[in-house]
C-alpha cells in the first residue's frame, strides 16, 4: 500500500507540473512513511511545498514532529479556533494575536511564515455561520477575520465562497461556488451568505494583491505593537517588515483613539521616525495614524482594517 500511494504520487508530479500537495489525514499515518518515503520521493521529481492536514488544535510545539519529517507546513487549525472563539463568538482579538504569537514563537519565523491559515474548509462549519452577532457587527467581524488570515504571518487558504461570506453547515458548508460569484454586478446581497457579497471580494481581493505587492506581508518579520488584553482598547496592532520596507497593521472592533508606545517594545530594533502615515488599503474612512515623539497615535473608527506606511 505505501509503495502503491507513493508511485501514485510521483505519477501525478510527473505528469502535471503541480505546484504543491495537500497530504490529507497526516496524524493517522505513520510519520516514518512520509519522513523515510513519500517526501524524499515528492521532492526528488521538483521542488514542492508539501502542506500537511493534521486536524486539531493542539499547541504549536506538536507541531514540530511533522515538519521535521519534511512537511513545510501544516493547515493553523490553532488560529481558526482562536478567531471563532474570540472573534466570532466574543468580539475581540484578542485570543488571535496570542496565538499568532505563540506560533511566531514555538516555530520561528521561517516555519510560521509556512503555516497555512484559514477560516473555513469542507470539514468545518462556514465561518459566517461561527458568527455570534447579527447585521453590520457580523460583518466587521468577518472582515477582521479575513484581514488577520491576509495579514499576518503564514500563507493564507481560500476555501470557494470565503471570499463571498458563503454561510453553511453541513452538508451545506460544501456547497458549490455560485454562478454569480463571477459576475462584478451580480454580487449583491443575496440568501445564504454574510452582508455583501461584493464588498467582502473587493476587500479580499484587495487585501491579497497588497500582499503580494509588499514583501513585508508575504516574507516580513512579525512585532506585535498592541493588544486588547485588560486595557479596555478592542485594538490588534503589530509591524511587519522585510528588506527594509515596514508596515504597521491595525485593526479594531471598536472606536480606538490611543498612543501605543514603540521605543519600549524590546522586539523592535529601530526608532520610527515621526510623520503621518498612510493607509495603503484604502478600506476605512476617517482613520488616522502619526508617528509622535516615539510612539504611534491613532484614531480609528470601529472595524478598522488598515496597513500603515510611511
Amino acid at each position: 500500500a505505501a509503495d502503491y500511494i507513493t508511485a501514485h504520487s510521483v505519477c501525478w508530479l510527473e505528469r502535471f507540473e503541480i505546484d504543491a500537495v495537500r497530504m490529507d489525514t497526516v496524524k493517522h499515518v505513520p510519520l516514518s512513511y512520509f519522513r523515510d518515503e513519500w517526501i524524499p520521493a515528492a521532492r526528488a521529481v521538483r521542488p514542492l511545498y508539501l502542506l500537511g492536514e493534521v486536524f486539531n488544535s493542539n499547541p504549536y510545539d506538536s507541531q514540530r514532529q511533522y515538519l521535521d519529517a519534511g512537511f513545510d507546513g501544516l493547515f493553523d487549525f490553532r488560529l481558526r479556533d482562536a478567531l471563532v472563539f474570540g472573534l466570532g463568538h466574543g468580539g475581540s482579538l484578542d485570543d488571535a494575536a496570542q496565538r499568532v504569537a505563540e506560533a511566531w514563537s514555538a516555530l520561528g519565523p521561517r516555519r510560521a511564515r509556512l503555516r497555512s491559515l484559514f477560516l473555513e474548509n469542507h470539514d468545518v462549519p462556514r465561518f459566517a455561520s461561527e458568527i455570534r452577532a447579527e447585521g453590520n457587527a457580523a460583518v466587521m467581524r468577518y472582515h477582521l477575520a479575513l484581514a488577520v488570515m491576509i495579514t499576518t504571518p503564514g500563507i493564507p487558504q481560500l476555501y470557494a465562497g470565503t471570499e463571498l461570506g458563503m454561510a453553511g453547515h453541513w452538508p451545506d458548508n460544501r456547497r458549490d461556488f455560485p454562478g454569480w460569484g463571477f459576475v462584478p454586478e451580480e454580487r449583491t446581497p443575496h440568501e445564504g451568505y454574510l452582508g455583501n457579497p461584493g464588498e467582502t471580494f473587493n476587500l479580499t481581493r484587495d487585501l491579497l494583491h497588497l500582499r503580494r505587492a509588499r514583501a513585508a506581508l508575504h516574507l516580513g518579520d512579525y512585532v506585535e505593537l498592541w493588544r486588547p488584553g485588560g486595557s479596555g482598547v478592542p485594538l490588534y496592532a503589530f509591524t511587519r517588515e522585510a528588506g527594509g520596507e515596514r508596515v504597521i497593521v491595525t485593526l479594531s472592533t471598536g472606536p480606538v483613539r490611543q498612543r501605543v508606545p514603540l521605543e519600549d517594545n524590546p522586539h523592535l530594533d529601530e526608532r520610527f521616525p515621526d510623520g503621518a502615515l498612510a493607509d495603503l488599503l484604502g478600506h476605512t474612512a476617517g482613520a488616522r495614524a502619526e508617528i509622535v515623539d516615539g510612539a504611534l497615535e491613532l484614531d480609528l473608527p470601529a472595524g478598522t482594517i488598515a496597513v500603515w506606511t510611511r
